[in-house]
């Protein structure tokens, strides 16, 4: 390895193989090996790939011929359109938000996060973001203590 002066990874391809040529060679040795021991041979094997769409998973489990279950009776008497739009129209939080509105610097935010301190926070991506109506009832919380 001192021979060809540095780390034996960056030796020139002159005087060696490289490792994929080592990673190739183990693999087709491994595959005669496996080959072998099923006793087959090599240009006997086929791989076919067919890909077949089921149906997407849910909750329910119901046969795909079966005819579509009706909703319960609360989901019918229920208007969800109406609970999506006040969902959706809430604005969350940013932590500088959060500091504005709290009054407590950013940094004060950060460490009680870490320590599962403050008001709940909900990661959208690597972004935390803070529900209104968490950050009032953590507030009414800290109000009673």
């Amino acid at each position: 390895m001192l021979a060809f002066r540095g780390h034996f990874l960056t030796k020139s391809r002159h005087y060696s193989t490289t490792f994929k040529v080592i990673r190739g060679d183990r693999r087709a040795f491994r595959l005669a090996e496996t080959l072998d021991r099923l006793g087959l041979a090599a240009d006997t094997i086929a791989v076919v790939n067919v890909w077949d769409f089921t149906g997407l998973a849910t909750a329910t489990t119901q046969n795909k011929n079966s005819p579509p279950q009706s909703p319960p009776a609360s989901a019918k008497t229920a208007n969800t359109n109406t609970t999506r739009r006040t969902t959706m129209s809430a604005k969350l939080l940013t932590i500088e938000d959060l500091s504005a509105h709290l009054g407590i610097p950013k940094n004060t935010l950060y460490q009680w996060r870490t320590k599962g301190y403050g008001p709940a926070g909900r990661r959208i991506g690597k972004h935390v973001r803070y529900r209104p109506e968490d950050v009032d009832s953590w507030v009414e919380q800290q109000g009673t203590a």
